[in-house]
Parts: C-alpha cells; sequence; structure tokens
C-alpha cells in the first residue's frame, strides 16, 4: 500500500510533535542548554508541515507560503539552540531574515510553482548549511555525542533541498 502525499505530511507533523513531547517529559520541562529552542523548533515544523496538507486540501496558496516559512523558521530555530548549547550569543538578524525572505520569494513567486519551488528549496538548503555551520563550530564535538548522526541527517537534508 503506497500513502499519500496528505498522509506522508501529517506522519511528518505527529513524529514531530511526538518528538518535542518526548524531549519535554525526557528532561522534566526544564528549557536549558537550546532544549526549550530545539523544542520549539519541532512544533513550529510540525505546523509547517500540517499547513503544507492544507494547502494541497484546500488549494490555498497561502498555506503553502506560511508552511515555507515555518519551515525555514524551524531550521533557525534549531540553529539557535545549538548557538545557545554553545553558550555563544544568538545573533538574531540571519536568524530571522532566512524565513522571511522564504516568506517574500515565495510570495513573489506564487504564480510560477516551478520557480517558488526551486527558490525556496534553494533557501532551505542554505537554513540546513547554517545548522551544519553551527555543528561544525569549536567545542561542539564535546557537547553533543550524536555529533555525526546530525551531521548525516542535515547533509542529506541539504542535498534533498537541492
Amino acid at each position: 500500500m503506497t500513502l499519500d502525499n496528505n498522509s506522508l505530511l501529517l506522519a511528518l507533523a505527529l513524529v514531530n510533535l511526538i518528538m518535542a513531547g518526548t524531549l519535554w517529559v525526557a528532561f522534566s520541562g526544564e528549557v536549558r542548554n537550546g532544549l526549550g529552542l530545539w523544542g520549539a523548533s519541532l512544533l513550529v515544523e510540525a505546523g509547517g508541515w500540517a499547513l503544507f496538507i492544507v494547502s494541497n486540501v484546500a488549494g490555498h496558496g497561502g498555506s503553502i507560503i506560511a508552511g515555507q516559512i515555518l519551515i525555514a523558521a524551524s531550521l533557525m530555530l534549531q540553529t539557535a539552540s545549538l548557538v545557545e548549547l554553545r553558550k555563544a550569543k544568538i545573533n538574531l538578524p540571519p536568524l530571522v531574515s532566512m524565513p522571511l525572505l522564504v516568506g517574500v520569494l515565495a510570495a513573489l513567486l506564487v504564480g510560477n510553482p516551478r520557480a517558488e519551488g526551486a527558490i525556496t528549496n534553494l533557501l532551505q538548503a542554505a537554513c540546513c548549511a547554517m545548522v551544519l555551520w553551527q555543528l561544525s563550530r569549536k567545542n561542539m564535538h564535546h557537547q553533543i555525542r550524536t555529533l555525526g548522526l546530525l551531521w548525516g541527517a542535515y547533509l542529506l537534508l541539504l542535498v534533498m533541498f537541492l
């Protein structure tokens, strides 16, 4: 049996909600060392996938633009989480500008789905590159035991967006 796109998107949204809940339960609601930002990123990403379902069902272009913004925002929250884990200062302008840029370009290209998809995918890949850059920062290998797994996952995601 093959699942349709909406079923797969629903599964992605539910997985993100379950992971956010698991983080909350596993760490007793503590939001230290970037965990709060990472948990928030999972909730935001779940919202992005849900908006893609709305777009598929209702055919509303605005929901796909909002979904793209939320996916980019999720990746930027993950970037901020890694900055917080390193106990460094979070530089907000690039983290806020990427989702806004995704939204503006997606809105400008709304009549041309092929161009909109290409441009937003390129920007999402840039968001993944920002996460990878944080993962490669000095002393990060001492902070995260699963650094190789995260590197592989984000590298794969970056390639998928391209």
